[in-house]
């Protein structure tokens, strides 16, 4: 019926909830497109330069605090920044995510 980020706001989860009662559909902004992407036979949407950079950390092997040292950003950004590049390639795992983005040629 739907996809939620772990992040989303209770308003959103409140609102995917009634949608999916009301025989609806609900999907996270960012989800949705990827799936719009998806079902109209397009690839995935293009990465912003962020989630790229965040995406060569992640095949660098760096943890979510050393991403943010290297963003100078807080932890809980870069997390952030790792759940975007996540979702963005549908994957469950920052391995899955970085197997995925080189099978596509996102990296080297």
């Amino acid at each position: 019926m739907g996809y939620l980020i772990k992040e989303e706001a209770p308003e959103a989860i409140v609102a995917a909830i009634r949608s999916a009662v009301q025989g609806g559909m609900y999907f996270s902004p960012g989800v949705a497109d990827s799936v719009k992407a998806l079902r109209e036979g397009e690839g995935p949407p293009p990465l912003t330069g962020r989630v790229q950079e965040v995406l060569r950390l992640m095949a660098e092997g760096l943890s979510n605090k050393e991403i943010a040292v290297r963003l100078g950003v807080s932890e809980r950004t870069a997390a952030f920044h790792v759940s975007n590049v996540l979702q963005k390639l549908g994957a469950a795992s920052r391995t899955e995510a970085v197997v995925r983005a080189k099978e596509r040629g996102m990296i080297g």
